[in-house]
């Protein structure tokens, strides 16, 4: 039986996973980006993350999930056990300000869908 951080995905999937996951949070987070010092490989790829309260983050995309590998860009040497499984997830624990940006942005749309 494989295990989820067996599979093997080719890089440039990897890669638009990333820039799919960076489109759809774009506007709850400072600054989400692809690292491009360290290695994106056939199995993860690695984004430097901003949050709204100015905390960096370098997070390592896998099979497994989200993992947040350290606190500063390009680094993955302080590395946490804990995978998340959607960006959403992962920034709901690590960024209040995310979660009040979402909200917000959820109430507006909905706002407008009642108003229409």
């Amino acid at each position: 039986m494989e295990s989820r951080d067996d599979r093997v995905f080719d890089k440039e999937q990897w890669k638009l996973q990333a820039e799919a996951v960076t489109a759809d949070v774009k506007c709850h987070v400072k600054e989400l980006k692809l690292s491009d010092k360290l290695p994106n490989t056939n199995n993860r790829v690695y984004l430097n993350l901003t949050t709204l309260e100015d905390v960096k983050y370098c997070i390592e995309l896998s099979p497994l999930g989200f993992c947040i590998v350290d606190t500063t860009y390009d680094s993955d040497l302080n590395r946490e056990a804990k995978y998340y499984e959607t960006p959403y997830s992962l920034l709901n624990y690590i960024s209040p300000g995310y979660t009040r940006s979402f909200g917000l942005l959820l109430h507006e749309k909905l706002d407008k869908i009642q108003h229409k």
